[in-house]
């Protein structure tokens, strides 16, 4: 409750201001003693310390004059020992000039030759008020001329004399001090009557306002404030007093209502607080929730793709003080797509969290983190391991999963759920995350194509052709990241009407402005180094463009199709970039999945990944269909709308019969499950009629365009659709 008029304040700022010990730390009037006082002693002694400077500086000068004056009556005499060699008479003038105190050398030349040349050592007369300086020796040169020739005569020497200004009389520099004596004691007086008259007046008065104030209380009435001395009336002194008395006849309602309202606000401050505390407690969870969704794989509870990317570049960032580098590993379920059409998706979702919870107890056992990639594949990281330790931890996670004994009846190896696995660990020079995951990842292919359930080190590949990179290529990484690379577009045609049914974009990059590098100078590094997947952003990107410039242009670009590592399928940048092509363009697009490859290395990242470009438009191709691991059992499991017999089967087929049966067998094939073929490599008119004998009108090679670049591929559907309406016309 508020506090009770004519009781103190309880408050304590109130006491501080208003409470009986509220005194001076320093009186007024001392202060303002003091202060006058030092100003006027300081003063005083500045002032007559000047007048003393103005008056030396006065008798030096007069002391220089009194010699100039003196040289000046001595020249004509010396100007006639110097012309008649008169040594006695030289001197005589020598000794009339020592005769001014304050000379103290002289020197008398005749022509070049040096005559009398005398120095005196004299004692100054100043050096008991100052330090005689070299600035107070001053050198005075006069002429000699022949005696008695005139205005015209000629110089025949000259004589200088060396004046020391500090030589003044002693009666004057003793005058001066009296002088100075009496200037400190004028000063000090003046400043005690200033002393008096300030402190006698002003302080005295102002003295009483801070007497009444600190006396005054919230209790009693206005202050009584005194009346200031008359020649202080109507100044600022009289209107302080004033204002003073009218605050204080307020000043308890003030402090009365600052006591309700201190009360009111602490009382909602504390429920406030308890709000904010309840408030805060609720965020923090819900935020640590949220932390825990955005980083766990929700089937699983391990961390996830993000969270595992997070960490693998804190552990590289700290590396580079502790030089504790990450070493990787990629652990994938083997022929999990076959055990989830087998047993179904719920008892799929049942083995990855079976799997998961066993590489959960070995990454604490090693100290390792472990996520859930995608799909059916795991990564774990471990910080500074070698080769040989992540060697360990990969025998124990296939001891974890081969403990589980999941059946697996559809597995061709041991009719159970084993996992491969790829490791990646840092070289010299250390390698980034990207790179660490892309060489475990290339680990784990071979690992799979080793034959399953066994575990692949990375191995850094030599450069196949055993040549050196000649200095003259260039940077690849360089033009990477400048994003060099052009897509070129190589026609597909139906030779049936002549008419371009689509394109096959293909990455080049432009080299020296006379030509550009194939494919074959630049992928093998972008897969080594793991940043092929960059190159497919580009080139999705700059097709793109293509399109949309073509569209403006209105030629209709019949279809394009893009050759697309099936593992970097589980990239979903590269997966949406194709995706929204289909949103500005109506050209059917394709995806031509390369390298060697089986059905059972598509996991579900990669076919859920297929399913969104189908529903996005996009054909599905098999490139390079009859050699590798592409096989028919790829045709069941990927249902592709279309597939591109290699250009090693195209060769040799007008000349052999074996080739042609082989050929005639895959379109038998293509036929029995409805999927169209396209044959690459088409060289001659030989290949073109081979072909169109078989039954395969669906064409692309040499013999039609080689690979385009925009504007040329442009200018050849035009032409292409110009000759096929001449054609239909006919």
């Amino acid at each position: 409750m508020p506090d009770t008029p004519g009781k103190p304040s309880a408050n304590p700022s109130d006491q501080d201001v208003l409470g009986p010990h509220t005194t001076p730390r320093r009186g007024l009037s001392g202060v303002l003693l003091r202060i006058t006082l030092t100003l006027a002693l300081v003063l005083g002694v500045l002032a007559a310390l000047l007048q003393l400077w103005l008056d030396l500086n006065q008798q030096k000068n007069a002391v220089e004059i009194s010699a100039q004056e003196f040289l000046d009556g001595v020249v004509p005499s010396a100007a006639s020992a110097a012309y008649n060699f008169q040594y006695e008479a030289a001197n005589q003038v020598v000794k009339g000039l020592f005769s001014q105190r304050a000379i103290k050398q002289v020197v008398i030349i005749n022509g070049d030759e040096v005559m009398v040349d005398q120095t005196r050592a004299i004692a100054p007369t100043l050096p008991r008020l100052m330090q005689v300086t070299e600035a107070d020796h001053v050198t005075i040169s006069r002429v000699l001329q022949q005696p008695n020739a005139g205005d015209a005569a000629d110089q025949i020497g000259a004589i200088r004399i060396v004046v020391d200004r500090s030589i003044v009389p002693p009666t004057i520099v003793d005058r001066m001090l009296s002088y100075f004596g009496l200037a400190v004691i004028k000063n000090i007086a003046f400043g005690l009557a200033l002393v008096l008259l300030v402190y006698g007046s002003l302080a005295r008065h102002l003295v009483r306002l801070v007497e009444e104030a600190s006396g005054w209380r919230p209790d009693q009435d206005a202050m009584r404030i005194p009346k200031p001395p008359r020649f202080l009336i109507g100044t600022e002194i009289e209107l302080l007093g004033e204002q003073i008395k009218k605050l204080s006849g307020s000043a308890l309602e003030v402090i009365r209502l600052k006591s309700e309202r201190e009360q009111e606000l602490s009382m909602q401050s504390d429920m406030l607080h308890e709000m904010v505390q309840l408030k805060t407690q609720e965020l923090e969870a819900a935020n640590k929730k949220l932390i825990h969704l955005a980083q766990t794989d929700a089937l699983t509870q391990l961390l996830n793709r993000g969270a595992l990317d997070q960490k693998l570049d804190e552990i590289t960032a700290a590396a580079e003080s502790s030089g504790a580098t990450p070493a990787v590993a990629i652990m994938d379920i083997d022929c999990f797509k076959a055990y989830n059409d087998t047993y179904g998706h719920q008892q799929g979702d049942q083995c990855l969290k079976q799997v998961a919870a066993a590489l959960a107890d070995v990454a604490k056992a090693q100290n390792c983190i472990v996520g859930r990639y995608g799909g059916e594949e795991f990564l774990m990281v471990k910080s500074g391991a070698s080769a040989t330790e992540m060697m360990k931890v990969a025998d124990r996670i296939h001891a974890a999963v081969k403990a589980l004994d999941i059946a697996h009846e559809a597995a061709p190896e041991v009719g159970r759920v084993t996992v491969s696995i790829g490791l990646s660990t840092t070289r010299s020079p250390p390698q980034s995350p990207e790179v660490l995951v892309g060489e475990a990842d290339r680990a784990l292919y071979d690992a799979k194509a080793g034959g399953r359930n066994r575990t692949v080190q990375f191995e850094p590949r030599s450069n196949p052709t055993g040549k050196a990179r000649r200095s003259s290529d260039p940077d690849i990484g360089l033009a990477l990241r400048e994003e060099r690379f052009v897509p070129f577009f190589q026609p597909q045609i139906d030779v049936r009407s002549g008419a371009i049914v689509g394109a096959e974009a293909l990455a080049r990059l432009p080299f020296d402005g006379e030509g550009c590098l194939p494919p074959a100078a630049f992928l093998p590094q972008l897969i080594e180094n793991g940043t092929l997947s960059h190159l497919d952003r580009i080139m999705i990107a700059k097709t793109k463009g293509m399109l949309e410039r073509s569209a403006a242009l209105g030629v209709v670009v019949p279809g394009i199709s893009f050759n697309v590592y099936p593992r970097l399928l589980r990239d979903d940048a590269i997966v949406t970039g194709l995706a929204e092509l289909s949103t500005i363009s109506k050209t059917m697009l394709a995806v031509e999945l390369l390298e060697m490859w089986s059905s059972e290395d598509l996991g579900e990242s990669e076919h859920f990944a297929l399913d969104r470009l189908r529903e996005a438009g996009f054909q599905i191709d098999i490139d390079d269909f009859g050699t590798s691991k592409a096989s028919v059992i790829s045709l069941h499991h990927v249902n592709p709308d279309r597939i591109k017999i290699a250009r090693e089967l195209i060769a040799p087929l007008p000349q052999s019969p074996e080739f042609q049966r082989s050929v005639a067998c895959i379109l038998d094939i293509a036929n029995a499950q409805g999927v169209s073929v396209i044959a690459e490599g088409v060289e001659t008119e030989n290949h073109v009629e081979c072909l169109k004998a078989l039954g395969c009108c669906l064409q692309q090679g040499f013999h039609f365009a080689a690979p385009l670049p925009e504007h040329d591929f442009l200018d050849f559907v035009r032409a292409h659709e110009s000759g096929v309406a001449r054609l239909l016309q006919g």
